[in-house]
């Protein structure tokens, strides 16, 4: 299994899955905000999913995108491209955004257009990523057992509307708040022990604490168990 590597707070990078590409050729490594100063933007690299890439500036302040399509702009970076010349690209097209050592990736249910763009934070035999949507009811985000740490996201604070990710072979599926016992323990099924604390809402097996029930998970799954 792999880990990702240690994160940092914040303001530092996020490790992503894969390794991520060289840095874009742009020098500048300042954090630019946008017209409404809500959202940051750095210089990163988005594949689409045709493997073309784009290197620009991408949003990458925030826990994931929602809304099915995203803004970025082009080098240089000025108030009149901002104001005036911002490029759009729907979440379908993108395969993936490398961005201040940040991995966000579209997530593609059964069924359904992806329409949001969720931060990459564990990967191994059950990968997870989150999407958050902004709120004004912070939640701290719990951190995974020490000696197999997902993210500490020491600074990311989780809100009433966090939105948790899981794929595994390949198939990705949201596990909602609403009957998360339910759903997490039937993906946890070849893991008696842990999926049956989850069915029972056991202390640090519910909902918020997702990504130490995964590292849990993975670690098992990796030792054989």
């Amino acid at each position: 299994m792999k880990l990702l590597l240690p994160a940092l707070l914040l303001a530092a990078s996020l490790p992503g899955r894969a390794q991520l590409l060289p840095p874009p050729s742009d020098t500048d490594t300042t954090s630019h905000p946008d017209d409404s100063g809500l959202v940051r933007y750095r210089m990163g690299t988005l594949t689409r999913v045709d493997g073309t890439t784009i290197q620009g500036y991408m949003p990458c302040n925030r826990i994931g995108y929602g809304g099915g399509k995203l803004r970025y702009f082009m080098p240089p970076l000025s108030i009149d491209a901002q104001l005036r010349h911002p490029h759009t690209i729907k979440m379908d097209e993108i395969q993936r955004i490398d961005v201040y050592g940040r991995l966000y990736e579209p997530m593609r249910l059964k069924g359904k257009a992806p329409d949001v763009l969720a931060l990459h934070l564990v990967e191994g035999p059950i990968s997870l990523a989150v999407y958050v949507e902004p709120r004004t009811l912070p939640l701290p985000l719990p951190l995974p057992m020490v000696g197999y740490t997902a993210v500490p996201l020491l600074n990311f604070k989780l809100s009433d509307k966090d939105h948790w990710y899981v794929r595994r072979d390949g198939i990705c599926t949201e596990i909602p708040r609403a009957h998360f016992a339910e759903l997490m323990s039937a993906y946890l099924a070849d893991n008696p022990e842990l999926a049956g604390k989850v069915a029972r809402q056991e202390p640090h097996y519910l909902h918020a604490d997702t990504p130490a029930i995964v590292a849990e998970y993975n670690r098992a799954r990796t030792a054989g168990q």
